[in-house]
């Protein structure tokens, strides 16, 4: 039997290129940061949202990290099409290649859908760093295997609890 019907079940090549754009640029401290709550009420309660603009803010000054932007706000974050916070922030470090780092409290409050996951690696393709700065977690074209596992299992988990609550 020759090697080459053998299908090679163990490459992780899809999985790596689907992240790396073809190339890591190097990282500056420029970052954003993006608070979350999933309704106003919510955020008029001040449910989360200052613990974890205050969170986002000690993880970047310990990590030297300079936050050149923040959004606080109050939007739900399980239908892609509804989100224009998220949009803006992804256009705006799009438009600013200097921005090389985004901070979440925690991966919950990046996406509870996979196409909001998938912009967030279109940045990781521009050389972004995806921070979560309660998880003390970080996510680049240049992460592991396991590192890119728990993203994608994160991200599944997040979408189930959406699916569990409505």
């Amino acid at each position: 039997m020759s090697t080459s019907t053998f299908q090679k079940i163990n490459d992780i090549t899809s999985i790596r290129n689907r992240f790396s754009g073809g190339g890591f640029t190097p990282a500056t401290n420029c970052a954003v940061a993006f608070g979350r709550v999933s309704t106003k009420r919510q955020q008029d309660l001040g449910n989360s949202d200052l613990a974890q603009l205050e969170n986002m803010e000690e993880y970047a000054k310990s990590n030297s990290l300079v936050i050149q932007k923040t959004w606080d706000v109050a939007e739900t974050a399980s239908k892609h099409d509804k989100r224009s916070h998220f949009h803006n922030m992804i256009a705006y470090v799009k438009a600013n290649p200097h921005i090389k780092h985004v901070i979440f409290s925690h991966q919950s409050r990046s996406n509870r859908n996979r196409e909001s996951a998938r912009e967030l690696e279109t940045l990781l393709k521009l050389g972004v760093t995806i921070h979560f700065a309660r998880d003390r977690r970080t996510l680049s074209c240049e992460s592991d295997l396991e590192e890119l596992l728990l993203w994608d299992v994160n991200n599944i988990l997040n979408e189930k609890f959406i699916r569990d609550h409505t």
